[in-house]
């Protein structure tokens, strides 16, 4: 990795890609859209994007990083957006007449309403109960100090998620539900980033894409509803479409030119995933009537809030979170060790 360097401008470009690509395939449904509903309606597949680009960044960030650390840099980075868009959310329900308790408001609030016995606010809130699983998966390989180890981990972790293919009923924990292959294919990728390439990362990282076009078609009709052969070719191009971009970044193959404009798309993705569907998607289909031009509206509605919030929290607030949950740890064990030394 560039030394010194903390944001790679072509990743944040992808995560901004497909962070609209989920938006516009919200937004298209039910609208007549024309031809371009040829398109939104993949758009479901940025959410896999999504899971390879956390692989990649998350072994970037615990290379880096002791356990504490960690811990604390995710949970800074999730939860200070999370908290706000939860409540502008809550708040969106009450105004749209659909009913919420403070009790399931609360629950929410925690990321994991579901292990405890409440609906989530929003759908699309499922997507983080998959990464926090990741995050503990490396967690553990941190305390356990077997990031070393991280080839022999991904070459298990890869054979489980093929048989978890072929036996979803039994191992769908250890394979995320579908989409451990993702979070395996981003740490190969990041290897092959820091590391020379080899077939020893190439190899394992093409099974990830065979898997993933084998996954990704075999549920693709949950979303498009369409069976047609054109629907899976289509599919199955896109995932390798991912792929090839994002292995071209790896290899350094592809790159943007330096500007502002990149870290501030990285910095609107993750409060634009989470505003567009229970904040604007609902205001949207209570007041306005079905039309391209909702579609139009809603997207640049989402997009001017995503901003405020990247530009009032996600430069700031997630910061100064990390500061403060360092502090909290680090002031107890600087002064046991005080006191250690004094004795």
């Amino acid at each position: 990795m560039d030394k010194g360097k903390s944001r790679i401008a072509e990743l944040d470009l992808l995560r901004f890609i497909a962070a609209l690509s989920v938006v516009l395939y919200h937004y298209g449904h039910p609208v007549d859209l024309g031809s371009l509903a040829q398109v939104t309606e993949f758009g479901f597949l940025g959410v896999p994007l999504f899971f390879m680009i956390s692989g990649f960044v998350i072994l970037w960030t615990a290379t880096k990083k002791n356990a504490v650390e960690f811990v604390a840099s995710r949970l800074s980075r999730l939860y200070p957006t999370f908290w706000v868009c939860v409540l502008l959310t809550a708040a969106t329900l009450y105004a749209t007449d659909q009913r919420v308790t403070a009790a399931q408001v609360l629950a929410n609030l925690t990321m994991v309403p579901d292990l405890l016995r409440y609906p989530k606010l929003n759908d699309v809130y499922w997507t983080l109960l998959v990464e926090i699983k990741f995050y503990g998966l490396v967690w553990v390989l941190l305390m356990a100090r077997q990031l070393l180890h991280i080839r022999r981990w991904l070459a298990g972790w890869l054979g489980l998620s093929i048989l978890a293919a072929v036996f979803p009923h039994y191992l769908h924990l250890v394979a995320l539900d579908q989409y451990s292959v993702y979070f395996i294919a981003g740490c190969y990728l990041y290897l092959i980033r820091t590391q020379k390439p080899s077939a020893r990362l190439i190899l394992p990282l093409a099974v990830c894409a065979a898997l993933s076009v084998y996954n990704a078609v075999g549920i693709q009709t949950t979303f498009t509803h369409d069976e047609s052969l054109r629907a899976q070719g289509w599919v199955s191009m896109i995932v390798v479409g991912e792929y090839l971009a994002f292995l071209g970044v790896a290899l350094r193959q592809w790159s943007l030119p330096p500007a502002a404009v990149w870290g501030w798309l990285g910095a609107m993705t993750y409060p634009l995933y989470l505003v567009h569907s229970g904040v604007v998607h609902d205001l949207g289909l209570h007041y306005l009537r079905p039309s391209p031009g909702r579609v139009a509206i809603m997207t640049v509605a989402a997009l001017f809030l995503a901003w405020v919030l990247a530009v009032s929290i996600e430069r700031k607030g997630c910061a100064a979170f990390n500061r403060w949950m360092l502090r909290r740890v680090r002031g107890p064990r600087r002064r046991r060790c005080l006191s250690a030394v004094k004795a």
